[in-house]
């Protein structure tokens, strides 16, 4: 297990992108009236193929060429009949038996479709009477996924369970909210809880866990441990109001929570963590233990120069050459106002971005790691 003892590290000024990563590609998604995005919720690459999960704007998975961002078609539709779907909440993709499966979180069913022509195969419904999951992980021919109950949460509920793809029932549990998230299991806030990369393990994390878990074929083990004398407390977390109002709490201390945005390099590991409401970028090389974290990323690889106000860095996915990151629908007019402005370095696939508008696509942004 790697730890990071966060407190005993002296804060970087900034951390040069320029340091981890040789280069950068601009990846345009084609704007088709049939995959408007509203937002990256999720994103994984399989053979030149980019499946991109938006949740809030066309709402479904979305296809595109890896090569020149060109659209390719949408996986299912929104619908009462066989492979259709209400709310999509996640998705997953079996590699070796080329499946791909959708998550619908309100209809609590999961749909099967062939990875490579997409064509729907079959829906598992989940048994939602007790717990219900918004989250899932294929690995090793298993299907995971997080988990909340339906009644009044309680400190012994458990975050992570095996789903039985035949049954829709829970086949095992793991890790205690009690244990590993402070006993907090409210459903009011769906954020990523899986990070996975092709060849390596997946990893689980909630809201809260000061651990991030890697699933293995014996269940869960730890893989690395974030500690500071200020990560939340329970006290932190038991005071009064609704959920949201204790989480909400937060932004105005110094408490620290909320691990997330992990990527896995060559020989570094990269999250990010909030203290308050400020995001903290971690980079530990994996060979020499060392760490360096800073509130500002300065993407040199992006811009020619120092700018104050910096468009963010956003990891949703990883392969074994480089990492993906995307420009926030909210920031897409800041950055095409830097290409029309000319404050980005030019390389061989910016001539891409001399199309953008408003109303565009997302961009997408590959960085490839240093030999």
């Amino acid at each position: 297990m790697h730890i990071i003892d966060i407190d005993n590290i002296e804060p970087a000024s900034n951390i040069k992108l320029s340091s981890y990563f040789s280069s950068l590609e601009f990846i345009p998604l084609e704007t088709n009236n049939e995959a408007l995005l509203g937002r990256i919720n999720k994103l994984h690459v399989y053979n030149d193929t980019l499946f991109i999960l938006d949740k809030t704007g066309s709402k479904g998975v979305f296809m595109f060429n890896r090569r020149d961002g060109s659209f390719l078609g949408r996986i299912g539709s929104i619908g009462s009949g066989p492979g259709e779907y209400s709310s999509l909440e996640d998705f997953t993709i079996d590699i070796e038996n080329r499946r791909l499966y959708l998550l619908d979180s309100d209809r609590q069913q999961i749909y099967e479709y062939e990875l490579g022509g997409c064509k729907y195969l079959t829906t598992v419904s989940l048994n939602a009477k007790a717990n219900r999951s918004y989250n899932i992980q294929y690995w090793d021919n298993k299907v995971y996924g997080d988990l909340f109950f339906r009644r009044k949460s309680t400190k012994n509920d458990y975050m992570l369970c095996e789903l039985d793809m035949k049954t829709g029932e829970v086949n095992n549990f793991w890790l205690s909210a009690q244990q590993y998230n402070l006993g907090w299991s409210e459903l009011f806030f769906i954020n990523k809880a899986f990070y996975s990369q092709p060849s390596l393990k997946p990893k689980f994390v909630q809201l809260f866990m000061n651990v991030i878990m890697e699933i293995d074929n014996n269940g869960v083990s730890p893989f690395l441990l974030l500690k500071s004398k200020n990560w939340v407390s329970e006290e932190d977390l038991s005071q009064k109001g609704d959920p949201y109002e204790r989480y909400s709490g937060l932004f105005k201390t110094d408490r620290i929570y909320g691990i997330g945005d992990l990527l896995e390099g060559k020989d570094f590991i990269y999250f990010k963590y909030m203290e308050g409401m400020t995001p903290w970028h971690v980079f530990y090389n994996t060979k020499t233990k060392d760490v360096v974290h800073s509130s500002l990323v300065v993407n040199d690889l992006l811009y020619k120069k120092s700018v104050l106000d910096y468009i963010d860095i956003n990891f949703c996915f990883s392969d074994n050459k480089g990492g993906y990151s995307y420009i926030h629908p909210f920031a897409m007019g800041k950055f095409i106002e830097g290409v029309h402005s000319d404050i980005f370095n030019h390389n061989a696939s910016y001539n891409k971005l001399l199309d953008l508008k408003e109303g565009s696509n997302p961009v997408l942004l590959y960085y490839e790691y240093k030999d």
